[in-house]
């Protein structure tokens, strides 16, 4: 929709909200402090999946993503 309309301010507002929303939730869920090892590797997998789409969002941009925070 952003491509067909000419609108790169949805991308950004996607980009806006979904770092919003993980922001939320790695500071409300322990990722590496869980009693269960397959509750650790869903959370792990779960971030490096954000990591994934914000870096898709920001290249779309024309803007880089860090590397490491």
């Amino acid at each position: 929709q952003a491509a067909n309309e000419y609108r790169p301010l949805l991308v950004a507002a996607y980009v806006y909200d979904l770092a919003n929303s993980f922001h939320s939730f790695y500071h409300a869920v322990p990722v590496l402090q869980a009693e269960d090892q397959k509750v650790v590797s869903a959370r792990l997998r779960l971030v490096a999946a954000a990591k994934q789409a914000l870096t898709n969002a920001l290249h779309l941009l024309g803007i880089g993503a860090p590397d490491v925070m």
